[in-house]
């Protein structure tokens, strides 16, 4: 026999929690009291307990576990199956929370940084940016981990923090982020960084995280320049510069060939149809060609490309930018065989 004290400690559920129970008619209150007055539980009353634990955990709400305790025809699979279900979303949002934390925690960023980096893009809702921000964070490479690492020699390296320099510069004049001359400072500075960031506006997008308003990168930023905003300043600088140029650099080659990929699957073209696979060909030549193959190979990239349009919070965002259902799904399996056609021609 044990005090309510002694059977919270077994049952792992407070004295509170196990007073709504009881009070709810799902736990079984105990009658009977030791010699001084206080209420005591048997082993069937803490069986129970131990019992709505073990739902409550699987979790199951006060209604839920009452009904199977009282209902004698309850179903214990189908509600199972359907608590697995809710079990399985949940840790995909847990996942998604982790993947979300890691790359706060590796680029120093907070939530203010993120809003101002994604939340007011295109129309993001709060669920598409966590989603696709841990998509990211699990199947984006990462880069160099060292600043030796990066394929530069000094003097390329000496001339990147020089253009850095100027826009900052240019910043402290109080020049506007928009004016021809930043943005041709951003230009040159993208080029400088091609060997690691690759020609594309995007590469150099992803990169400005590393310095996105509110984030550590940030915070160094404008101390060791003494330069309080430059972090947003630089921001609105490389944003402009994305918007600016997305349809006229080597973007946009990437951007046509997965439009058309998608159009083959609104036509209902099979993804391992010749139509598709000489656009997947194209996409193949694209990685060969702007991204540092020393970094990742292009077999490799469209292996990570194959994960990204596969994660179920990717494709869904991809299918609403699309507007085609099961557009990410199909541009996943046209990489897929694609990858599986040059296994085969090595093995052969």
């Amino acid at each position: 026999m044990k005090t309510i004290t002694d059977v919270a400690k077994i049952v792992g559920l407070s004295r509170r929690v196990i007073q709504e129970y009881e009070k709810a008619g799902v736990a079984i209150k105990p009658c009977q009291k030791n010699k001084y007055g206080y209420l005591i539980y048997d082993d069937t009353t803490i069986k129970r307990l131990w019992q709505i634990r073990v739902y409550r955990e699987l979790g199951y709400d006060k209604n839920s576990i009452k009904t199977i305790f009282d209902d004698p025809y309850y179903d214990h699979a189908a509600a199972l199956d359907a608590q697995i279900k809710l079990l399985e979303k949940k840790k995909h949002e847990i996942e998604n929370l982790i993947g979300v934390a890691n790359l706060m925690k590796k680029t120093g960023l907070t939530p203010k940084a993120l809003y101002s980096h994604t939340g007011e893009m295109s129309d993001l809702t709060f669920n598409d940016t966590f989603g696709i921000l841990s998509a990211i964070t699990r199947h984006i490479p990462h880069g160099y981990n060292d600043v030796e690492e990066l394929p530069l020699s000094d003097e390329e390296i000496e001339r990147g923090i020089l253009m850095f320099e100027y826009v900052l510069s240019m910043y402290k004049e109080g020049i506007s982020y928009d004016d021809d001359s930043v943005q041709s400072a951003i230009q040159e500075f993208h080029k400088l960084a091609t060997p690691w960031l690759t020609d594309t506006v995007f590469g150099l997008f992803m990169a400005s995280y590393l310095i996105a308003p509110g984030s550590a990168g940030a915070a160094e930023l404008e101390a060791e320049y003494e330069l309080p905003g430059a972090a947003e300043y630089i921001q609105l600088a490389i944003h402009k510069y994305c918007n600016d140029n997305i349809n006229k650099s080597v973007d946009k080659s990437l951007k046509d060939a997965i439009d058309e990929l998608v159009s083959y699957g609104k036509k209902k073209y099979a993804p391992w149809s010749n139509e598709a696979q000489t656009v997947v060909s194209k996409i193949y030549e694209f990685y060969r060609m702007h991204f540092n193959t020393s970094l990742i190979s292009p077999r490799e990239m469209l292996e990570k490309s194959i994960l990204m349009y596969s994660d179920s919070d990717y494709y869904m965002l991809f299918d609403k930018i699309t507007r085609g259902r099961g557009a990410g799904k199909y541009v996943a399996a046209a990489l897929k065989h694609f990858c599986k056609e040059l296994d085969d021609l090595k093995q052969a």
